[in-house]
């Protein structure tokens, strides 16, 4: 293992946090890479040099030049699985930085091992978020390449796949985390971006895949955190593209709606509704309001929703808007005046409530 610039600079950031000395951190060679000093990055440090060259367990420096690119303090070697990786030099009066050399060499050491950690889980994670990005835009050009890959991820490539996406709607709360404490990697793939996390798994049905999730997503977090699509279920690992492809139309649709999970052909109503022109869109809107002015508009809207909603039930629209029934009554004739549609007649209900899902779009 070696010790990179930015583990280096990541190092000299944590032990100096805590330490009040000037510390140094050299490469196998003696090449300063980083240091609390910003002059010194980039320097030959003689006496790292020795400390690799000759196994030397400590190397005290008395006085600045004692050795070519030294400044009074101690060296020490750094070691990973018995190898030396580099050298940390502590600058000031070596009685001083003898006390503290072991802590922070024995600190550093730790601190190396929790870097490289976190650097192999960080390549994993691009690893497994790059395959799964050249599979859904259709990159991956060998089929048992791609085979082979899913099967590294515990998924079969040629039974039944269904696909999934997930946002959470407080930005505050990480996508990462809520899907790593909660999926089990040994039977679905994640991966995850800025906008959402992804999810395949092994499933011959969405509604599987529903209830496989809900358990996992409600019982630790509250419903109304996050949206999550499910697409629709494909025979194999080619195919299942298609799925992924799904969840993400769907998501674009439903970014602000109710929360929990939905099934994208539960979905195809809405779908539908939002691929039609934009232009047929305005048109047909602009004839259905024309005779009625931004706050009219507003309040057909949303009482055709709700009459949608409780399908055209009075009692029950009468419930929801807190009104008497004449009043439900009295909206119902005032729609007709201003639009001469009837939300009675399901044609005239049909316009009037797409006329309403278009115009906010």
């Amino acid at each position: 293992m070696k010790i990179s610039k930015n583990t280096a600079t990541d190092l000299i950031r944590e032990i100096s946090s805590v330490i009040d000395y000037d510390i140094n951190i050299m490469d196998e060679n003696g090449i300063i890479m980083a240091s609390t000093d910003p002059l010194r990055p980039g320097q030959f440090h003689e006496g790292a040099h020795l400390v690799i060259k000759e196994n030397l367990r400590e190397l005290p420096v008395y006085y600045d030049d004692e050795y070519a690119g030294c400044k009074k303090g101690i060296n020490l070697p750094l070691f990973s699985d018995d190898n030396i990786i580099g050298v940390v030099g502590i600058t000031g009066e070596v009685s001083e930085t003898s006390r503290y050399a072991r802590i922070i060499k024995k600190v550093t050491e730790i601190l190396v091992k929790d870097f490289e950690t976190i650097q192999q889980k960080d390549k994993k994670e691009h690893a497994r978020m790059l395959f799964i990005s050249n599979w859904i835009n259709d990159e991956l050009d060998d089929p048992d390449h791609l085979a082979d890959t899913l099967r590294k991820y515990h998924l079969d490539p040629h039974s039944p796949m269904t696909a999934a996406l997930i946002s959470l709607s407080d930005p505050e709360y990480s996508i990462s985390e809520f899907l790593d404490s909660r999926i089990d990697k040994t039977h679905i793939l994640t991966g995850y971006n800025n906008d959402f996390g992804m999810l395949i798994g092994n499933f011959d049905s969405a509604a599987k895949f529903r209830d496989y999730l809900e358990p996992r997503f409600n019982s630790e977090f509250p419903q109304e955190a996050y949206l999550c699509i499910i697409g629709t279920c494909y025979p194999d690992c080619k195919s299942a593209v298609e799925s992924f492809r799904q969840a993400r139309r769907a998501m674009s649709l439903k970014r602000n709606c109710s929360s929990g999970i939905y099934l994208y052909d539960d979905l195809l109503l809405d779908i539908i509704i939002a691929s039609v022109d934009i232009d047929h869109k305005k048109r047909f809107t602009d004839m259905i309001f024309r005779n009625c002015n931004d706050n009219e508009i507003n309040d057909v809207i949303h009482f055709i929703n709700i009459y949608y909603k409780n399908n055209g039930s009075i009692n029950a629209i009468a419930r929801e808007l807190f009104i008497h029934k004449n009043t439900v009554q009295y909206k119902i004739s005032k729609i007709i005046n201003r639009t001469g549609l009837d939300p009675r007649i399901t044609k005239d209900l049909i316009s009037l409530y797409l006329a309403g899902r278009w115009y906010h779009s």
